[in-house]
């Protein structure tokens, strides 16, 4: 049985200014969800047992994830990927840390605040958007916020079928680079936020498809780490099951989607 004690609550990927990425919370966080035991208090909420939690946890199969291996396939995939499609290999990078952007991390629709008079079916952008959690910030690859919103229209019940679409997609993907141009013209423009401006939709589908499995292991193994002390009425364990079984499905099958660009 694992000795380590879970802390009172589960940490924050970094203090907001560091350079800490999401490989290095991930590293951190797989650690964790391997060492930290059950709290007895947290096993009878779920009317269960430490002994049953912990063989649980054992046949989500977190011995055979490696972090670093992870990142190297990640960025061996990328390059192929690249030069088959013929997108940018630069600013678009997954591993590379020069190329890393501030990511908030948890960018589920309920911390994006909007005036209570805005309904998204008007087909109008709200007059002003504001962001809110920001406990798991760190820097790293922009395709993993973007990819962490889109999976998160499955909700807590992993309902993969309300994932965004390829238009759907498609269309948050021209917002974006509308975004990124709009701000090259009024701030100073650096030669990053310029490469990022001009970079393709196809570029952008892909890191985001790189970084969906991502978003399944950060969450999977988030959801381990609470399994451990929280006493809250959700099944954690069973949610990261979920997560890191879409973990290993999408290493392959995100890289088969694709979006229809049009002009």
């Amino acid at each position: 049985p694992s000795g380590a004690s879970a802390p009172a609550s589960a940490p924050a990927s970094a203090p907001i200014g560091t350079r800490r990425t999401t490989y290095d919370v991930l590293r951190e966080w797989l650690r964790n969800a391997k060492a930290w035991d059950f709290r007895p208090a947290a096993a009878a909420a779920r009317g269960s047992t430490v002994e049953a939690m912990r063989a649980a946890r054992d046949a989500l199969g977190l011995d055979a994830i490696d972090i670093d291996e992870e990142v190297g396939r990640l960025a061996a995939a990328h390059a192929a990927r690249a030069g088959v499609q013929g997108v940018s290999k630069g600013v678009s990078s997954v591993s590379d840390a020069a190329a890393f952007v501030p990511l908030h991390n948890d960018a589920l629709a309920g911390n994006f605040l909007v005036d209570a008079n805005w309904h998204a079916k008007s087909g109008k952008p709200p007059r002003e958007m504001r962001t809110i959690d920001f406990e798991y910030m760190c820097v790293g690859p922009r395709g993993f916020d973007v990819a962490n919103h889109f999976i998160e229209h499955a909700g807590f019940e992993c309902d993969w079928s309300l994932l965004p679409d390829a238009e759907t997609r498609f269309r948050f993907y021209r917002a974006y680079q509308s975004s990124l141009v709009y701000q090259s013209c009024i701030h100073s423009q650096t030669e990053a936020t310029s490469a990022a401006a001009a970079d393709s939709i196809e570029s952008l589908e892909l890191e985001v498809a790189l970084m969906t499995p991502v978003s399944h292991l950060w969450w999977g193994l988030w959801a381990v780490m609470q399994a451990t002390m929280s006493a809250i009425d959700f099944d954690y364990l069973g949610y990261a099951a979920r997560r890191l079984e879409a973990f290993r499905e999408t290493r392959t099958t995100s890289l088969e989607r694709r979006v229809q660009v049009t002009s």
